[in-house]
């Protein structure tokens, strides 16, 4: 016995002591990030003189600021009170006097670029360290015909310049000054629409080379600013002319280049040095441009929303079988080749769904904002779309319930299987009203918002704020949440066709009492109700939870209805992990709970044919000892009670009550505890009403 004890105290504190190691050399880890910075982190204007904003990116342009930072975990010291990283230049290029900005001791350090070449920084944490280089150039510049395309035409593998050529990104100052944007054109406009502006820096950046060359105060000419805009005649192409014949130095810097994505060039395009130049998946590299409120909030929105860290992408970032939802990288390999992708758990270890990750930069512009063209095929139970899901189908890509409903609940009850539920996402099912359990009673397709949404998700989740002192230009929601970081419903999508909607998705009344309270609510707060209904007739967890891991698996199989109970545990879950509670798609979330409830309470369908009629069949057998079968067919969708009554007409039990939808039903009546005798079964509708007699005999 004592032996026995001492390998069960072993083998029940190895699993600790492995998971503790485990944590805490994950823990110790550490990194340096170079950090981006864009305008609105630093509280710029659009009219601010300096502009010390930051792509992100190891490959900087002479005289920039470098922001930096190392992991925040203190090298797995957590009981630390104070920060303790040190921050070292450990190779600079000669005659360069950087240092950083702090003495050493903080989480985040900086420093200013004072010189070409390759800097090395080194962060220390305790025994731990870790290195980053920083390449520093300036920018050489490019245009429609000329520096990038030798290189970047062909193979395919780099033939990004054709693809550039056509973008809003290459035309976007020409479009400016020739007044094709809004007819007029801010003097400060150009800190966004060139390549790497910085007036105060000479680095080759259009700023610089327009103060030097004079075209910073020639542009305009005859007109003269007024509140610094200008007003141009559509088409008028005089500046554009003016700029490629007499300014070609500013011609090449005049859009936004290759440079301003991927870093200052010329010392990559004089070596093809691939370290001289960088690629990044980071929203900062956007930022610096997107994220500049109130005239454009996009960057600002997707800063705070979890697309942009990613809260459940931890491990799942390097898991590839998590791809390509859980990485941002594995999205953008995903749309170019869903057969064959070519994951990897190493280079795709990107938790972070950024701009790069929807949109493609170099896509042509006959896309819907460069939105990468990946299509919904399929759900996962082959259910294919029946209508067009426009940008949508990038999101619906990612947001579905990765499992098919009806094999999943099959196979569970062979064997009772960790993580009973849905993926966390499936809105697209809901939104597509397909996959979810239906008990062979197809409510597949049920739902009218797919109809009226050729977008689909992006239709109301990025339908954009309609205040101007916070929203100049009416840019998308790419906070993605539908509500708002105060706390307010973002409703703004659903007034033009639901007019009851002014503050709360609640507003829109449900058709009917769907959870049979005596009150019809609100759509969200119906759907609350069965939510909560359904969940108190179903075995919970220790933390009373609806039931999902192995671990509690004799608790669903001793719950009484056991295995009829799986369906509605896996439709609880499908209809709360859709996290809309019915907004997606009420009709189809109702359907499901409904069923659910009933296939717990005992009424269950017996095929798909559709009755003509109402009809209350005799029960079988009759007489009968101590059960029996009630059938009955509804041939419309409604309320309906069945109760029993004795031989004097007192009422002996409710079988039924609540809403059914069309076809033929079928319920077992136990009489156990009852005297034997006559006793009579009503059906009741608001249309339909009958009673038949029945005998109990012990």
């Amino acid at each position: 016995m004592v032996k026995k004890r001492i390998l069960i105290s072993f083998f029940a504190i190895v699993p600790v002591l492995l998971l503790l190691s485990f944590q805490t050399i994950s823990a110790q880890t550490l990194t340096i990030t170079v950090e981006g910075r864009s305008p609105g982190q630093l509280k710029l204007t659009e009219t601010t003189q300096m502009w010390p904003v930051s792509s992100g990116l190891p490959v900087v342009a002479l005289g920039k600021r470098v922001y930096l930072s190392a992991d925040t975990t203190r090298g797995g010291d957590t009981t630390a009170t104070a920060p303790l990283v040190t921050w070292t230049l450990t190779a600079k290029p000669a005659g360069s006097t950087a240092t950083f900005d702090s003495a050493g001791t903080t989480s985040g350090n900086s420093f200013v670029a004072d010189m070409r070449g390759l800097y090395t920084i080194t962060a220390t944490i305790g025994s731990k360290t870790a290195t980053q280089n920083i390449f520093v150039s300036v920018y050489k510049g490019i245009t429609l015909t000329k520096n990038c395309a030798p290189c970047h035409q062909t193979p395919k593998t780099i033939d990004k310049f054709p693809q550039w050529s056509q973008s809003a990104h290459a035309t976007m100052y020409k479009r400016g000054i020739t007044g094709q944007l809004f007819g007029e054109y801010g003097t400060y406009c150009v800190k966004c629409h060139t390549t790497g502006w910085d007036s105060t820096l000479a680095n080759g950046n259009f700023g610089y080379r327009a103060k030097i060359t004079g075209w910073d105060t020639t542009w305009y000419k005859p007109r003269k600013p007024v509140n610094d805009t200008i007003h141009i005649t559509p088409g008028d192409s005089s500046r554009w002319t003016l700029l490629e014949t007499q300014y070609q130095s500013v011609d090449s810097v005049a859009n936004i280049g290759c440079e301003q994505c991927h870093g200052p060039a010329q010392d990559h395009a004089s070596t093809a040095d691939p370290t001289k130049v960088a690629v990044s998946l980071q929203g900062s590299v956007c930022n610096v441009c997107h994220d500049l409120p109130p005239s454009y909030v996009v960057g600002g929105d997707w800063r705070q929303s979890n697309h942009a860290t990613m809260p459940l992408s931890g491990e799942e970032a390097g898991r590839t079988t998590c791809y390509p939802c859980h990485s941002g990288a594995a999205i953008v390999k995903f749309a170019k080749n869903k057969t064959t992708p070519g994951y990897s758990a190493t280079t795709d270890n990107v938790p972070s769904i950024s701009c790069a990750s929807c949109h493609d930069p170099h896509q042509a512009k006959n896309t819907t904002f460069s939105v990468r063209l990946l299509t919904l095929d399929s759900l996962v139970n082959g259910y294919k779309p029946q209508n067009p899901t426009g940008t949508g189908s990038m999101c619906m890509n990612c947001h579905h319930a990765r499992e098919n409903s009806q094999v999943r609940v099959t196979n569970q009850a062979k064997k009772f299987a960790d993580r009973f539920y849905p993926h966390y996402s499936p809105q697209s099912d809901m939104f597509l009203g397909a996959n979810g359990y239906e008990y062979g009673q197809n409510f597949t397709g049920e739902g009218t918002h797919k109809n009226v949404m050729p977008n689909a998700c992006v239709t109301c989740h990025m339908a954009a704020n309609p205040d101007t002192s916070v929203n100049r230009f009416a840019e998308a929601n790419h906070y993605m949440k539908m509500v708002d970081q105060q706390g307010k419903d973002r409703v703004y999508a659903c007034k033009g066709c639901h007019p009851s909607v002014t503050s709360s998705f609640d507003d829109v009344k449900a058709s009917s009492d769907y959870d049979k309270n005596g009150k019809i609510e609100g759509v969200q707060t119906e759907i609350r109700g069965l939510l909560d209904q359904l969940k108190a007739k179903l075995p919970k967890d220790s933390t009373g939870e609806v039931v999902t891991m192995a671990r509690d698996s004799m608790i669903v199989k001793n719950f009484p209805g056991y295995p009829k109970i799986l369906g509605p545990m896996w439709d609880y879950y499908f209809v709360k992990n859709d996290w809309s509670n019915g907004v997606h798609n009420s009709r189809y979330a109702v359907s499901l709970l409904q069923a659910s409830l009933l296939q717990l309470t005992g009424v269950e369908m017996t095929n798909n044919v559709i009755p003509q009629a109402y009809s209350l069949q005799q029960n079988y057998p009759n007489p009968f000892n101590p059960a029996t079968t009630i059938e009955f067919s509804i041939p419309e969708n409604t309320d309906v009670t069945l109760k029993v009554y004795d031989a004097v007409g007192r009422e002996v039990e409710t079988l039924h009550t609540g809403t059914l939808k069309t076809g033929n039903y079928k319920i077992i009546w136990n009489a156990t505890n009852l005297a034997s005798g006559v006793y009579y079964y009503k059906l009741s509708t608001v249309n339909y009403s009958t009673v038949k007699k029945m005998v109990f005999l012990k």
